[in-house]
């Protein structure tokens, strides 16, 4: 089944309800439109992303700004010649 499918979203549900005993965590595939348990367990290793960017947006705003840093400081460079400034 799950060769077939090109995408696939996972959920890990936690539960936390004040007046009743805890549940273990649930991993599901969305294979919609139903939610299926995950029998793989490929789900039990996954970080989870709590509605935010993703890792590998991350990896690449942190590199697209090791570039402008990069290129600021060869117009800096470009600007004092060699010589020192302190703001």
């Amino acid at each position: 089944m799950l060769r077939e499918v090109k995408h696939l979203i996972g959920w890990g549900m936690s539960f936390t309800l004040r007046e009743f005993d805890c549940r273990e965590p649930l991993d599901l595939w969305l294979t919609f439109p139903l939610h299926v348990t995950d029998s793989t367990r490929l789900l039990a290793d996954c970080k989870p992303n709590y509605g935010g960017v993703s890792e590998a947006r991350k990896m690449k705003t942190e590199a697209e700004n090791l570039g402008k840093v990069a290129s600021m400081d060869a117009v800096c460079e470009r600007l004092l010649g060699g010589r020192s400034f302190v703001f």
